[in-house]
C-alpha cells in the first residue's frame, strides 16, 4: 500500500502523521506513510468509528455521517465516508487547521468517487 496515488497531496503538509482510504470493514486500500501503528489497526479503528457514530446518529434520528473530526490527548482525525462505506482518514498534529485537512480529504474523497465508485 504506497502512498504515491489518492493520498498524495497529504504528503506535503507536515502536521499530516498519516492518512488513508479504508473499505466498510475496515481493510486499508491506501496508505500515505509506513510509521507508526499498523495501516490494519487504523483502519480497524476507523471503521469501528464510523460504525459507532452512525448508530449513534441513526438512534438520534440525524441521519447519515458524512465527516467525523477526532481531537484527543496525541493527534486529531478527520474522517470522511463515500458512496459504499470508502472512507479517507487524516491523523494529524492537535494543533492542525482540522477545516484545511477536511477540504484536503474532500478534494481526494470528491476525485475518488468520480473515478472509482
Amino acid at each position: 500500500m504506497s502512498g504515491e496515488a489518492w493520498l498524495s497531496p497529504l504528503a506535503a503538509l507536515p502536521e499530516v502523521l498519516n492518512a488513508l482510504i479504508l473499505s466498510p470493514d475496515g481493510i486499508p486500500i491506501e496508505t500515505l506513510r509506513e510509521a507508526g501503528p499498523p495501516a490494519g489497526a487504523l483502519a480497524a479503528e476507523c471503521a469501528a468509528l464510523a460504525q459507532a457514530a452512525a448508530e449513534a446518529s441513526g438512534r438520534l434520528s440525524g441521519g447519515r455521517v458524512y465527516r467525523l473530526a477526532l481531537t484527543v490527548d496525541r493527534f486529531a482525525l478527520v474522517l470522511l465516508r463515500l458512496e459504499r462505506g470508502v472512507a479517507v482518514a487524516v491523523f494529524a498534529d492537535r494543533s492542525a487547521d482540522l477545516r484545511r485537512l477536511e477540504n484536503e480529504a474532500a478534494g481526494i474523497a470528491t476525485r475518488l468517487a468520480a473515478e472509482v465508485l
